[in-house]
């Protein structure tokens, strides 16, 4: 867990900064950021854990890059990990508690009231659904979600003995 990183913020001046790169190459979604396109987007690495030390750094490296096409966002990350990452395999939106997650959050129409949320276990488990500010939450937060959302998309995982990585391919469609 240490990799969850915070999803949601007040305020925009608390949220990292990113960058997406435009791509004129194909991706392999295969959960091994070899393509060199990958190192020309910046990286994120400036992460808050939820879980366990809530608004603390994360513990271990971790950097996110995104680049995008004319159909698709792509998302890689390094999850670097001196331990063992835990990977149980489980259904489809079906959490496993303890198993390592990364998520990545989309407000695609900027209104801090909707958002589409994409997860996935390091066994390449994932979930996705969309998010609405719940009631009684006074605008600080997410709180309801919809799982029956199954948008089609790519995502792969690899672990090795320096930790886990994800690749993702996401239709604007979707």
């Amino acid at each position: 867990p240490e990799h969850v990183v915070s999803e949601v913020y007040s305020h925009d001046s608390m949220a990292p900064a990113a960058r997406a790169v435009r791509v004129d190459v194909p991706i392999a979604i295969d959960g091994v950021l070899d393509e060199p396109v990958w190192m020309t987007a910046p990286a994120l690495t400036e992460f808050l854990q939820t879980v366990p030390d809530e608004a603390q750094r994360v513990t271990e490296e971790t950097e996110v890059r995104f680049l995008y096409d004319d159909d698709n966002i792509y998302v890689g990350a390094w999850l670097w990990d001196e331990g063992e990452v835990p990977a149980r395999l489980r259904r489809r939106d079906q959490g496993t508690p303890d198993a390592d997650y990364f998520v990545v959050i989309f407000d695609s129409y900027h209104d801090h009231r909707t958002a589409y949320r994409f997860a996935v276990s390091a066994a390449g488990n994932h979930s996705d659904e969309i998010m609405t500010i719940g009631r009684g939450g006074g605008g600080r937060g997410f709180g309801f979600g919809d799982r029956s959302w199954d948008p089609v998309i790519d995502v792969r995982t690899t672990i090795t003995d320096d930790g886990w990585f994800v690749e993702w391919r996401i239709p604007f469609s979707q």
